[in-house]
C-alpha cells in the first residue's frame, strides 16, 4: 500500500460543530450601549478619571488648576493612537481626550491612597466631635425600627468615599453626621402611602371645618343657653 493510500485511509479529524458554536458563544460579550466616557487602560500604578473643565459653557480652569496640584495630568490622544473617542481639536487643551465640558486624566494610585486616607482622617474627626457634642442616636434608632440597614465599607471595597473609622459605626460610610443606609423599594412605597394616607385625613379635616364655618346662617348648628338666671316674680332685665 502506498503513502498516499494510508494518508487516504487515515481518520479525518473533524470539530464537533456544536463545539465549534459553543467556543463562538463564549469569546462574544453581551451588546451595552456605547458610551462616550470609555477611557483607554491606564498605565500600571495610575488611575484614569474624567475631571471637569466646563461648566454650563463657562470654562472652569479653577477646578482644573486644583486637580494639577493634586496630581493629575492629563491624557493626550497620542499615547493612545489606536484608541477612538472624542478629543479636543483646538485651543489650550488640543489633542487631549475630551467631551462634554470633561477632560481625561490620570493620577497615581500612590496619590489615590493618600488622598483617601486624608479625607477618611477628616472625616472620623468630624463623627467623633458629632459623636461627643450631638450624637443623635434616637434618630439611628428610629431609622433602624422602619427599616434601614447600614451601609459598610467592606460591602464596596473600590468605592472611594468617607468612613467612620472609629467607635459603634465603624466600617459604616460617614461625613458630616451623616451615615449612609439603605432600604427596600417596598419599605419605600408603604411608607408613601401611609403618610399619603394621613395627609388625606388632614385634609378632609380641614375641608369639614371650613365647610362648617362657610355654611349658610339657616344651616349653623344652634349653641344651647348655658347661662342660668334667678327671678323673683318680677320682669326679666
Amino acid at each position: 500500500m502506498s503513502e498516499q493510500d494510508d494518508q487516504l485511509d487515515a481518520p479525518i479529524k473533524r470539530a464537533s460543530r456544536a463545539n465549534t458554536e459553543r467556543s463562538k458563544k463564549a469569546v462574544r460579550k453581551p451588546w451595552a450601549p456605547p458610551s462616550m466616557l470609555d477611557a483607554p487602560p491606564a498605565p500600571d500604578g495610575y488611575k484614569h478619571r474624567w475631571i471637569r473643565a466646563e461648566t454650563r459653557g463657562f470654562n472652569d480652569s479653577k477646578n482644573i488648576s486644583a486637580k494639577m496640584r493634586e496630581g493629575y495630568e492629563l491624557v493626550r490622544r497620542d499615547e493612545y493612537p489606536d484608541f477612538e473617542s472624542p478629543t479636543i481639536e483646538s485651543g489650550k487643551y488640543e489633542g487631549v481626550f475630551g467631551v462634554g465640558g470633561l477632560l481625561l486624566a490620570r493620577i497615581p494610585l500612590e496619590t489615590v491612597d493618600e488622598r483617601t486616607a486624608y479625607f477618611a482622617g477628616k472625616s472620623s474627626d468630624q463623627m467623633e466631635a458629632e459623636t461627643r457634642g450631638f450624637n443623635d442616636s434616637k434618630n439611628i434608632s428610629a431609622k433602624m425600627r422602619e427599616g434601614y440597614e447600614l451601609v459598610r465599607r467592606d460591602e464596596y471595597p473600590d468605592f472611594e468615599s468617607p468612613t467612620v473609622e472609629s467607635g459603634k459605626y465603624e466600617g459604616v460610610f460617614g461625613v458630616g453626621g451623616l451615615l449612609l443606609a439603605r432600604i427596600p423599594l417596598e419599605t419605600v412605597d408603604e411608607r408613601t402611602a401611609y403618610f399619603a394616607s394621613k395627609s388625606s385625613d388632614q385634609m378632609d379635616a380641614v375641608d369639614q371645618d371650613m365647610m362648617r364655618e362657610n355654611a349658610h346662617s339657616s344651616m349653623t348648628i344652634s349653641k344651647p343657653d348655658r347661662q342660668s338666671r334667678v327671678t323673683f316674680g318680677g320682669p326679666r332685665k
